[in-house]
């Protein structure tokens, strides 16, 4: 691989890689830069490891192969990065103790899903917080006590049947929400907020095509995202309360999500 073809790896170019969504061509071309760039290993390997943790996406299989790959893993020998997520997921059953004889397979994606609509999901999340977190009098067009309506109004603009994750286990409660444009289309965004005062927004707004992605996590300054594609609609959680906490959000609201 030449200086110039290492250049044009982008980090759109890894996600698409951890989501198998890459051809075989640029596929290797990834992972001889992955082999060359081993702090880039370890954070492709970060992300796969985020998609099994949060996505819960498991079910017991005899998998061919996968015996000998948790050896390998334990004892700390396999170096390729064509596995990579079955590997992460190898790993976390090694590290909870798992029996060598119950496996996990992770479903990560699928190829139609373009980079460029996901990294605009995770962009319109952070976005749509910063503008409307702050605000004080009108952070939401329709407040939590009118949460049919809410719901039933979203529901229309979106095309689908809505409802809003319930997250008071975790502390957070439903502000409310309003209507956002996203990707040229009808989106929606809830606010949530806890009892100091900490808020979260949720956006959900259709995607180009029928796919899958594993979660993805960004930072910028001190707002955290987790978003994902499900089917017709991507999702993004935003926030800026600690990492761990926004992790565990973002599994029960996937859990709970329920639009068709």
């Amino acid at each position: 691989m030449t200086e110039n073809t290492i250049s044009e790896i982008t980090e759109n170019d890894l996600h698409a890689y951890v989501d198998e969504q890459l051809s075989g061509v640029r596929r290797e071309e990834v992972e001889r830069y992955l082999q060359d760039n081993p702090e880039q290993a370890k954070l492709v390997q970060s992300w796969a490891e985020q998609n099994v943790a949060l996505k819960d996406l498991y079910r017991p299989a005899q998998l061919d192969g996968d015996q000998e790959l948790v050896r390998k893993v334990a004892r700390g020998r396999t170096s390729t990065f064509k596995t990579v997520a079955r590997i992460a997921a190898a790993i976390l059953i090694f590290l909870a103790g798992g029996a060598l004889g119950s496996y996990i397979t992770l479903n990560v994606g699928v190829r139609e899903n373009t980079p460029q609509y996901v990294q605009t999901l995770g962009e319109a999340s952070r976005a749509g917080f910063a503008i409307y977190a702050s605000e004080v009098r009108h952070p939401v067009e329709v407040n939590a006590d009118q949460e049919e309506h809410l719901v039933t109004w979203l529901g229309k603009r979106l095309g689908t049947k809505f409802r809003a994750p319930k997250l008071q286990k975790e502390g957070f409660n439903l502000v409310g929400g309003r209507l956002v444009p996203f990707a040229g289309k009808p989106g929606a965004l809830l606010m949530y907020e806890n009892a100091a005062g900490e808020r979260l927004t949720v956006l959900i707004g259709h995607q180009p095509s029928n796919a899958e992605t594993g979660f993805r996590f960004v930072q910028e300054g001190d707002i955290r995202t987790f978003y994902w594609i499900d089917g017709k609609f991507g999702y993004a959680l935003s926030g800026s309360i600690d990492r761990p906490l926004l992790q565990v959000l973002a599994r029960e609201i996937y859990r709970q999500i329920d639009v068709t």
